[in-house]
C-alpha cells in the first residue's frame, strides 16, 4: 500500500532508501496526474532547492522544496486507488480521499519562481525560464518587439482617457499623440494594455507608443476639438454649396465585412462578401473613396475577390495585412499597399476552432477575440509582432472554458476594462440582453465571483443585426431586426466611472430607415451604415449621421494657408470641392485682372486637417460662375462665363472629368446642352437626377429656371427637361445656396427675406410651401453666399443688409431637424471674413474651410474656422 510504504521508509531510516521516494513538500514522486511522469520513477533531479518548473502534464524538472502550484486537471496516473502522499495544491479532479496541501496560484497563472502569467512574463514567456531578449516584450506567450494594435476610441476629446491595446511589457511606456510636442506618460494596466489621457495639443495622424526606448508601429488617431454626439441620420447627402450624388453599392450586401484602409492620396472604405439577403453568399469586394470632407465617392467593384463566398464575415487590419474571417472556419488575408489597394487574398495559415458566421470580433491587448456566431465558446488568436496571427484557441480561465450566449449578429465593444456583448439572435429569437466580462492588463478575460461573463443592462428593443458604437462617453445601439416592424430606433447608455453601463434610454434621433446587418464605418465626422436589409429586401443604400454635437460653435480665429500663387476671382458657384486628400479650386486666375489665363488649383489636405500649399493642377477648366456636381466617378461643370470678363455672354457648355483612384481629374469630353441654363445656376443631385436651379441668360438678368436630367455612374447626360417648380415660388434666384435635407430642398431667395421649401419625388420638384419663415430676419437677406452644416445647425456665411444695401461678413445659424430647419436664424459672428463673394464652406476635420473670393491681393482666399 503506497501510503504505508512511504511512512515506513521515513520512520525506520529517517532518510530515503533505494526504492523509496522522497517526502519533501511538493514532490509526488512522479506518480500523480499533475506531474504526469512514470508510476515507478522519482523526479529527474533531487535538488532540494528548486521549485517545480512545470505542472500538469510533465514530470518535475527538479526535486522541489515547495508544493505544486495547481490542482491536477485529470485523475491520478496511478490506478492504485490510494491518495497521493503529498498532493497538488487544491483538490484533485477525481476527489482523492486526502486534500492537497500547499499554496495555490490563481486560475491562469503558473508556478515558476512565483505565480506568473506565462502569456506576458518577459522572464517566463510561454514557459518557465524562457526569457525575452533585449528590447523585446512578451505577448500571448511569444517574445517580440513592442506593438500597438488599436486605440479605443480612435476619435476622442482632450482630457478623455483612451485605451491602447497591444504588446508593451511591464516596463513604463509613453504615448506620442499626433501633433503633440510632449509624450504622455501612460498608465500601465499590464503587459498588453495602457491608458493615456488625450492632451490639448493633439491633432490627427499617427499615434505611437515608446517602451524602454523602442517605438511601436503607428495607429491612426484623431483628437476632436468639439464634444461628440450623434445627429440625425439621412439617406441623402446634406447638400449646400456643391452638388454631390449619394453613392450606392454596386451589389446589395447584407452582413458584409467593412474596413477603412488609409492610402496615399485617399482613404478607402472596403466591403467584403456578405449575402444577397436570400442566403446567397458573396465573395466579391467593392470600395469607395473617402473624401476628407466626410463624403464617399462612388462604390466600385474590385477585380480581386475573397478566396470563397463569405456570409457574415468580419475584417480586421493587422499591420500590413487585412484579415477576413467568418462564414466558415478558414481565415484569409491580403497585403495592403501604400495607396490603400489590396493584393490577392490567400489562406492565412490559421483557422477558427469552429465554423462561425456573423460573430463579434474585437482586439484586446495582444489578442484577437471572437464571440458567438455559431458557438457559445469564446476563442482567440495571438497578434504577433510580424503581423501574423497565431493559432486560434478556445479561451479558458484555469480549467474553465469561457462561454457566452451564442449571439448571431450580436455586437461587441471594449469599454475600459470590460468587453460587452449586445443583442443578436439567440436561438430563434432576437435578444435585448447584454453581458460583459472583465479584462486584465494582459488582455485576458478574468473570473469575477466565480464566473467570467456577467449580465449587463437590458436594451429597450430586441436587436438582431444592430450596430454598437462608442461615441463621447456613451454606448449607442442602432437599428436591427427583432421588433415588428424592424426598428429605426437608437438607444444609448452612459459609461460610468467603473466602466459599467447605466440604463439604456431612447436617443432623440433615429435611422432614416430600419436597417439591420449593415456594414459600419466612421468616416471623418460621420458615422455610416451601408447596405444591410431595409424591410424585407437587401439594400444598396446608406445612412449617415454627423458626430458633432449641437453644442459646437465656430471659433473666429482663422488660419489662412499660404499658397505658392493666388487663386483669385474663383466663381462662387460650384468652384470648390474635396476629392480624396485634396481640395480643388476651379476657375482660378493668377491676378485680379484675369489676364493671364484660367487654371485650377489642387491643395493637399494634411492628415491633421490643415492645408498645404496650393499648386496649379490643370490649365483651363470650369468656367467662372459655372455650376458643378459630382455624379458617380465623374465631375461635371456646366454653364458659366467666358474668360474675357464678367459682362460677356454665358456659355451653355458642359465639361466632364473622370476621378481617378489617385484623386486626380482628367478631361473626358464636353458637350453643349444648356442653351437656357447658363450663368449663376445652382445644382443638386437627388438620387439619379441632377437638378439645376436659377441662372441668368445675361448679366444682370436672372430667372428662376428649373431643369432636371437623369444621370448614370458615368454622368452621361441626356437633354435637360423642365421641372414642375412654379416660377412664383422662387423669384430672381441669384447665386443663392440650395440646401438638401432629407426629402426637402430649401431655396433661400436672394432678393427678399422669403424662401421656398419643396420636396422631391419621382425625378421632379414639387412645392411644399410658399415660404420658409426661418430665413426671415429683419433688415437682412439670408441665403446669400454659402452655407454648411455643423452639428445640429445650418450655418450661413454672409448676408445682404437691406438698408442701406451692403454685403455682410457675418455668420448666422439655425437649428436642424431631420429634413428641415426647426427654428429661426441667430447671428453668431460679425465681420468674420471679407464679405465679398464668400462661397463653398466645407467641414474638414476640426475646421470649416471658407473660400472668400477677393480682389485685393492682401486678402486670403481660404480661411479655416475652428469648430469647438
Amino acid at each position: 500500500m503506497r501510503t504505508y510504504r512511504a511512512f515506513f521508509c521515513v520512520a525506520l531510516l529517517g532518510a530515503t532508501l533505494p526504492g523509496c521516494f522522497s517526502l519533501r513538500p511538493g514532490n509526488d514522486g512522479g506518480l500523480d496526474g499533475g506531474d504526469g511522469g512514470s508510476t515507478s520513477l522519482p523526479d529527474a533531479s533531487t535538488d532540494p532547492t528548486t521549485i517545480d518548473t512545470r505542472v500538469n502534464g510533465m514530470p518535475d524538472a527538479a526535486l522541489d522544496s515547495a508544493p505544486d502550484a495547481l490542482a491536477d486537471g485529470a485523475p491520478d496516473a496511478l490506478a492504485d486507488g490510494a491518495p497521493d502522499v503529498v498532493m497538488d495544491s487544491g483538490s484533485d479532479a477525481n476527489h482523492d480521499a486526502t486534500p492537497d496541501s500547499g499554496s495555490m496560484c490563481a486560475p491562469g497563472l503558473t508556478m515558476c519562481a512565483a505565480c506568473v502569467d506565462t502569456t506576458s512574463s518577459a522572464t517566463n514567456c510561454g514557459a518557465c525560464g524562457n526569457s525575452c531578449g533585449a528590447g523585446d516584450v512578451c505577448a500571448a506567450g511569444i517574445c517580440g518587439r513592442p506593438r500597438l494594435n488599436r486605440v479605443v476610441p480612435e476619435l476622442a476629446q482632450p482630457g478623455q482617457d483612451v485605451f491602447l491595446e497591444g504588446s508593451f511589457g511591464s516596463a513604463g511606456a509613453s504615448v506620442l499623440f499626433p501633433g503633440s510636442a510632449t509624450p504622455v506618460i501612460a498608465t500601465v494596466l499590464g503587459a498588453g494594455r495602457l491608458r493615456a489621457t488625450v492632451p490639448m495639443d493633439a491633432t490627427a495622424g499617427d499615434l505611437t507608443v515608446t517602451v524602454s526606448g523602442t517605438p511601436t508601429n503607428a495607429v491612426r488617431f484623431r483628437r476632436a476639438s468639439f464634444s461628440l454626439s450623434l445627429q440625425h441620420f439621412r439617406s441623402r447627402y446634406e447638400q449646400t454649396d456643391f452638388a454631390r450624388q449619394t453613392p450606392t453599392l454596386t451589389t446589395a450586401r447584407v452582413n458584409a465585412a467593412s474596413l477603412v484602409v488609409p492610402g496615399t492620396n485617399s482613404d478607402w472604405l472596403y466591403l467584403f462578401g456578405g449575402s444577397d439577403g436570400a442566403g446567397g453568399a458573396r465573395a466579391s469586394i467593392e470600395r469607395a473613396m473617402i473624401n476628407d470632407d466626410g463624403t464617399l465617392g462612388a462604390f466600385n467593384a474590385r477585380t480581386e475577390a475573397l478566396t470563397r463566398p463569405r456570409d457574415g464575415a468580419r475584417a480586421v487590419r493587422v499591420g500590413r495585412y487585412v484579415y477576413v474571417l467568418g462564414g466558415d472556419r478558414a481565415v484569409e488575408r491580403s497585403t495592403v499597399a501604400a495607396d490603400g489597394s489590396l493584393g490577392a487574398f490567400a489562406d492565412a495559415g490559421v483557422s477558427l476552432t469552429v465554423s462561425r458566421s456573423n460573430m463579434a470580433v474585437v482586439v484586446i491587448g495582444p489578442w484577437l477575440y471572437v464571440f458567438g456566431g455559431g458557438s457559445a465558446n469564446v476563442e482567440r488568436a495571438a497578434i504577433r509582432a510580424d503581423d501574423s496571427l497565431g493559432a486560434f484557441e478556445t479561451v479558458r480561465v484555469g480549467a474553465t472554458t469561457v462561454t457566452t450566449e451564442d449571439r448571431v449578429r450580436g455586437a461587441a465593444l471594449v469599454v475600459g476594462d470590460r468587453v460587452y456583448l449586445f443583442g443578436g439572435r439567440t436561438g430563434a429569437s432576437a435578444s435585448n440582453t447584454s453581458e460583459f466580462a472583465r479584462i486584465d492588463g494582459a488582455g485576458n478575460l478574468v473570473l469575477n465571483a466565480g464566473r467570467v461573463f456577467d449580465v449587463g443592462p437590458s436594451m429597450r428593443a430586441r436587436r438582431d443585426g444592430a450596430t454598437a458604437q462608442l461615441i463621447g462617453g456613451q454606448v449607442f445601439l442602432l437599428g436591427g431586426d427583432g421588433e415588428m416592424p424592424a426598428t429605426t430606433s437608437i438607444e444609448r447608455a452612459t459609461i460610468q466611472a467603473d466602466n459599467s453601463l447605466g440604463a439604456f434610454a431612447v436617443h432623440e434621433t433615429s435611422l432614416s430607415s430600419a436597417r439591420a446587418g449593415a456594414a459600419v464605418a466612421t468616416v471623418g465626422n460621420y458615422l455610416y451604415l451601408v447596405g444591410g436589409t431595409v424591410g424585407a429586401s437587401a439594400s444598396l443604400g446608406l445612412d449617415r449621421a454627423q458626430l458633432i454635437s449641437t453644442t459646437a460653435t465656430l471659433s473666429m480665429a482663422t488660419v489662412a494657408p499660404a499658397f505658392a500663387e493666388p487663386c483669385v476671382q474663383n466663381g462662387p458657384d460650384g468652384g470648390v470641392v474635396v476629392i480624396g486628400h485634396f481640395l480643388h479650386l476651379f476657375g482660378c486666375y493668377p491676378t485680379s485682372l484675369r489676364s493671364d489665363g484660367r487654371f485650377s488649383m489642387r491643395v493637399r489636405i494634411n492628415v491633421d486637417g490643415s492645408l498645404g500649399s496650393g499648386t496649379r493642377y490643370m490649365a483651363g477648366g470650369p468656367r467662372y460662375y459655372s455650376t458643378g456636381a459630382i455624379v458617380g466617378n465623374r465631375l461635371i461643370h456646366c454653364g458659366g462665363q467666358n474668360d474675357e470678363g464678367s459682362m460677356q455672354p454665358y456659355s451653355g457648355l458642359c465639361e466632364r472629368r473622370a476621378i481617378s483612384d489617385s484623386a486626380e481629374l482628367s478631361f473626358v469630353d464636353s458637350f453643349n446642352n444648356l442653351s437656357d441654363i447658363t450663368g449663376h445656376a445652382r445644382s443638386v443631385v437627388l438620387g439619379s437626377t441632377l437638378v439645376t436651379l436659377g441662372g441668368a441668360v445675361s448679366f444682370p438678368t436672372f430667372a428662376p429656371f428649373v431643369r432636371t436630367v437623369s444621370v448614370n455612374a458615368n454622368a452621361d447626360l441626356s437633354n435637360y427637361r423642365a421641372g414642375t417648380l412654379s416660377t412664383a415660388t422662387v423669384t430672381a434666384m441669384n447665386r443663392t445656396p440650395v440646401i438638401v435635407l432629407g426629402s426637402n430642398v430649401l431655396l433661400p431667395s436672394h432678393s427678399s427675406v422669403a424662401a421656398a421649401t419643396v420636396t422631391f419625388d419621382a425625378n421632379n420638384l414639387y412645392d411644399r410651401s410658399a415660404a420658409n419663415a426661418a430665413f426671415s430676419v429683419a433688415n437682412q437677406t439670408l441665403g446669400v453666399r454659402g452655407g454648411t452644416i455643423v452639428g445640429g445647425h445650418y450655418y450661413q456665411f454672409g448676408s445682404l443688409q437691406v438698408s442701406p444695401a451692403a454685403y455682410q461678413g457675418t455668420i448666422w445659424r439655425a437649428p436642424l431637424g431631420a429634413a428641415d430647419l426647426t427654428g429661426a436664424f441667430e447671428q453668431v459672428a460679425t465681420s468674420a471674413f471679407h464679405p465679398e463673394w464668400v462661397t463653398s464652406p466645407i467641414v474638414i476635420g476640426n475646421s470649416v474651410v471658407v473660400y472668400a473670393m477677393r480682389t485685393a491681393m492682401d486678402m486670403a482666399p481660404l480661411q479655416q474656422l475652428r469648430i469647438r
